[in-house]
């Protein structure tokens, strides 16, 4: 076929591939047990995590998420961040430093605008 259509095949074909390994790297690494019924709510329990944080980042930041799981979950979802709560008020509290603060920030600040009544 023409080179454009191979081209969108492959890069469609390696989206499926960086989601494989994603899932391998994450829940599918550790199939809990040899019945396939529980294997079975494992798989399905594992994609339902890789979805939501795909969807979470996508959403949050207005663009795919291209970055792996494992990144995902060493820069965003491992936050070393603390919950106080003042005059009914919850705060979050960031480490100074924090190299993703920003886009933990971002994304956060655009899940707490989606309107969830409409």
């Amino acid at each position: 076929g023409p080179t454009s259509d191979e081209d969108l095949h492959h890069r469609a074909h390696a989206v499926v591939e960086l989601t494989i390994r994603d899932l391998k790297d994450n829940g599918l690494a550790h199939c809990p047990s040899g019945h396939f019924n529980a294997n079975a709510a494992w798989l399905t329990l594992t994609v339902l995590a890789h979805n939501l944080t795909r969807w979470t980042i996508t959403i949050g930041t207005g663009k795919p998420a291209l970055i792996t799981g494992a990144t995902t979950r060493r820069t965003l979802i491992t936050t070393p961040g603390r919950m106080s709560k003042s005059a009914r008020r919850y705060t979050l509290h960031l480490p100074t430093r924090w190299p993703w603060a920003t886009t933990f920030t971002t994304i956060l600040t655009h899940l707490r605008t989606i309107n969830l009544t409409t």
